[in-house]
């Protein structure tokens, strides 16, 4: 009988946890995040300018010399002079490009507008995504300095309760988890941004079929969170089955005398094969859906 995971939105636990994560990291890095945010939307700003580029490059490419032609400049308001010699300057330069190649300067401006363009995306993304490793690094160091400080802190009774192999683990896993939800929450500012830049680049430049696209992507979309659950399920295996495997490599190590005496080489190595083909398995599978 399968039972249906709840999800974040709708489960207490995790809504609490998230807000949690939050109310402890964000007030720290605020202004970083939002420094992140200014070049995130930065980022979805040029993603938005290359779909207008799009239609640019369309008409140099496929356009007719005739269409590509530059058509001349409006005369300036007369009592400008600086404006005036710029308009002459200006028609000049045009002269000079199409009298070589007809729509050479329409060329070089798309050429010029891709360059950019891209030059902007990319130093925004770059930016954003060197501000967020910095501070989840941070949050890492300050969560491992704190689980330090709480196990010291602890009774030997704390240490009976609960095996070395689940502390190792949590250690090592529970300190790198802050940090993901962190980048996971931010990350999605940065797709909110590029959805809403996007949406309205189709939406002007083509309203109905853009309709028709939201219409597609429905269903579509639904298939992959379908996938993105599957995959939450799997990587948490993965985590259970990494702490067997560790509990499993203690008690050989620990006791490795008692294997040696009773002859329990048979079983431990049974052991150490059922764990490892599992965690193999959970990997092929993980590989298979994010493929």
């Amino acid at each position: 009988m399968s039972h249906s995971k709840p999800k974040i939105l709708t489960d207490h636990n995790s809504r609490k946890l998230v807000t949690r994560i939050l109310r402890e990291n964000f007030h720290l890095y605020i202004g970083r995040y939002l420094l992140a945010f200014f070049l995130m939307g930065c980022t979805a700003l040029a993603t938005a300018l290359s779909v207008f580029m799009m239609k640019k490059i369309t008409a140099v490419v496929f356009g007719s010399a005739e269409a590509l032609k530059e058509t001349p400049v409006a005369a300036g308001a007369p009592g400008s002079l600086i404006a005036e010699w710029s308009q002459r300057l200006s028609n000049y330069a045009a002269s000079f490009f199409t009298s070589f190649q007809p729509g050479l300067v329409q060329i070089l401006s798309v050429a010029i507008g891709i360059v950019l363009i891209f030059l902007m995306k990319g130093l925004s993304e770059y930016g954003s995504s060197v501000i967020l490793a910095k501070i989840g690094n941070n949050i890492v160091a300050r969560q491992q300095r704190r689980i330090a400080d709480h196990l010291l802190n602890q009774s030997l009774a704390f240490f009976v309760h609960f095996p070395s192999s689940d502390l190792i683990t949590r250690v090592s896993h529970a300190a790198t988890s802050a940090r993901n939800v962190m980048q996971l929450l931010m990350t999605r500012v940065q797709d909110v941004f590029t959805a809403l830049a996007l949406l309205i680049a189709m939406f002007t430049l083509d309203w109905r079929l853009s309709c028709a696209a939201v219409f597609v992507l429905a269903p579509i979309s639904l298939l992959l969170s379908s996938i993105i659950r599957r995959i939450r399920r799997l990587s948490k295996s993965q985590y259970q089955n990494l702490a067997r495997v560790i509990a499993t490599i203690q008690e050989a190590i620990l006791g490795s005398k008692l294997i040696k005496s009773y002859n329990l080489e048979t079983p431990m190595r049974s052991r150490f094969d059922g764990a490892i083909r599992n965690g193999e398995k959970l990997s092929n599978k993980k590989a298979m859906v994010t493929a």
